[in-house]
């Protein structure tokens, strides 16, 4: 009698367990069908083991000026990566330096704040040795997330620390991973929470301009320009968890605000061209947004680009330790 139990409770035990594998090997499936990834990767991006991502070709063209340091390395996000003002400039610092080459390289990465922009400093861009850093951050640090970008980090590192690859890329992970994040916002009593702190947004700033001077490199912080003024309708407004456009421009502001205090903590040059293009807006008025993409953050191609670009070398040029290093050969 005991054993005909025991091999019913252990013929429940083993449906029970095949049960759950079955279902997880359906929900898997079924996220796997769906493309679901937590959090999502942007569409022209490489997934790497220490930044989650990447933009293609990040690595060759790292590889490419290992052997030949470029002068100027741009830092920053899709406000770097997906516009020319880069390109641009260097064209106009060439021409004002009489200098037939400066290179160059376009770090800028979609969706980057100063978290991945400090850790790709560390690891890629400082082994580089470039004699100018350009530093574009400022609106994906004050994006809201479901979860912080350190916190998100330090989960990645948890779960690399007791996974292979392999099963890291399991979507039931992923999942995992998108609840976890919840929970973390909903025990800090918020739904969403911003990216990056101010405090953290200080601090990893204050990193990166400090190990770029530690390196000899000479680092330019830029405030992030946008056309929007309070009074004005932006379609991403109602969707975002800001109130309305005066509350994103204030949050806005208190971090271009921590880029000033940081270049002058750190002694170091500030292009203040957010400052630049509100003066703009009071001569030109709204014709500013001709300079912008919709969304009142991406510069348009090319106008917006040649105007960044000219605001920048009109900050530039009156650097002089700047301009005689970037004539020089050393």
């Amino acid at each position: 009698m005991g054993g005909l139990l025991n091999r019913e409770l252990a013929l429940n035990i083993g449906l029970v367990i095949f049960s759950l594998l079955f279902s997880l090997v359906v929900i898997e499936l079924l996220l796997r069908g769906v493309g679901f990834e937590y959090p999502p990767r942007c569409p022209d991006c490489i997934e790497d083991e220490e930044l989650r991502f990447t933009r293609q070709y990040f690595f060759e063209n790292v590889s490419m000026f290992m052997a030949d340091n470029p002068d100027i390395v741009f830092m920053g996000d899709s406000c770097t990566q997906w516009t020319n003002y880069d390109g641009m400039l260097v064209s106009m610092l060439e021409a004002e330096t009489h200098r037939e080459v400066i290179s160059w390289m376009d770090a800028g990465v979609e969706a980057y704040s100063i978290d991945q922009g400090l850790l790709q400093f560390d690891l890629h861009v400082k082994a580089l040795h470039p004699k100018v850093i350009f530093i574009y951050f400022g609106w994906n640090d004050h994006h809201y997330g479901v979860v912080s970008d350190s916190d998100f980090q330090r989960l990645r590192k948890n779960i690399r620390t007791v996974s292979h690859v392999e099963i890291r890329n399991l979507k039931l992970l992923h999942l995992a991973s998108y609840l976890y994040s919840r929970m973390i916002a909903l025990g800090n009593d918020e739904v969403y929470t911003v990216r990056v702190t101010k405090d953290e947004f200080r601090d990893k700033l204050a990193l990166l301009v400090s190990g770029a001077k530690g390196e000899g490199i000479t680092p330019v912080l830029i405030t992030a320009p946008t056309p929007i003024h309070e009074d004005d309708e932006v379609y991403w407004i109602p969707e975002s968890p800001y109130d309305n456009t005066r509350q994103m421009l204030a949050r806005h502001d208190e971090y271009a605000q921590i880029v000033r205090d940081v270049s002058i903590e750190h002694d170091v040059l500030l292009c203040d061209i957010l400052a630049d293009l509100r003066d703009l807006r009071e001569e030109e008025g709204e014709e500013v947004w001709d300079y912008f993409e919709i969304d009142g953050v991406h510069p348009t191609q090319p106008k917006g680009s040649r105007k960044v670009a000219e605001m920048l070398r009109d900050c530039v040029t009156k650097d002089n330790d700047l301009m005689a290093r970037l004539t020089s050969d050393a």
